[in-house]
C-alpha cells in the first residue's frame, strides 16, 4: 500500500471512530482513542497503520465481546488527518437534512 492509500484509510477510520473531539477526549488531548467494533483484522491495519505514522504510545486493547480499542498519541501528521476529519465531519452535519 502506498502512504497515501494509509493515510485515506485512517481517514475514513478518524471519521467513523475516532474519539479525538466527540468521547472522553478533547481536542487539546494528547491521547486519542479509537474504538473499532468486532473487527480485529481493520483495528490491527489500524495499529500498524499509527506506528508507522509516527504515533507514539500506540496501545492495543481487547474490549471483548464489543470491539477493540486502540489508544495513542498522534505524530503532528496523524493530528493533521484528524481535523480534517472532524471539519469534514461538522460539514456534513450542518447540510444534514432532518426528516
Amino acid at each position: 500500500s502506498t502512504k497515501e492509500q494509509k493515510m485515506s484509510f485512517l481517514l475514513g477510520i478518524l471519521m467513523r471512530y475516532s474519539c479525538s473531539y466527540n468521547c472522553v477526549c478533547d481536542e487539546n488531548s494528547n491521547v486519542y482513542s479509537i474504538v473499532i467494533r468486532n473487527s480485529n483484522s481493520i483495528a490491527a491495519l489500524c495499529y500498524d497503520i499509527l506506528k508507522e505514522m509516527n504515533c507514539e504510545h500506540v496501545a492495543y486493547v481487547d474490549l471483548l465481546p464489543i470491539g477493540q480499542q486502540i489508544v495513542f498519541t498522534p505524530s503532528a501528521e496523524v493530528r493533521n488527518l484528524d481535523r480534517i476529519a472532524y471539519h469534514i465531519k461538522m460539514e456534513l452535519r450542518k447540510n444534514m437534512i432532518s426528516f
